[in-house]
């Protein structure tokens, strides 16, 4: 029961309303399209996954699902891209 408060809270920190910030430095020429695509992504993935939708399973949401679901190993592997092609304008 503990693990399904860690892998709620990595889902809540993830707050759809971060992308005002992401589209500001779109506007400024800072990142492109394409990091805003993949925050996308991930938020969208979030949402299918969530309880009442389409793609739901509870085993996502539990410790095990957390360390070798694909569907976070997906999350993973895009919130590292995001991260790489931020991390130029954030050093």
């Amino acid at each position: 029961v503990l693990g399904d408060y860690l892998t709620d809270d990595i889902a809540n920190e993830w707050i759809d309303e971060d992308i005002y910030l992401l589209k500001a430095l779109l506007t400024k020429g800072m990142v492109d399209v394409g990091v805003l695509e993949i925050y996308i992504e991930i938020n969208d993935n979030f949402a299918s996954v969530s309880l009442g939708n389409e793609m739901y399973d509870p085993n996502i949401w539990t410790l095990n699902g957390l360390k070798s679901d694909p569907f976070w190993e997906k999350q993973r592997k895009l919130a590292s891209e995001l991260l790489n092609q931020l991390t130029p304008i954030i050093d």
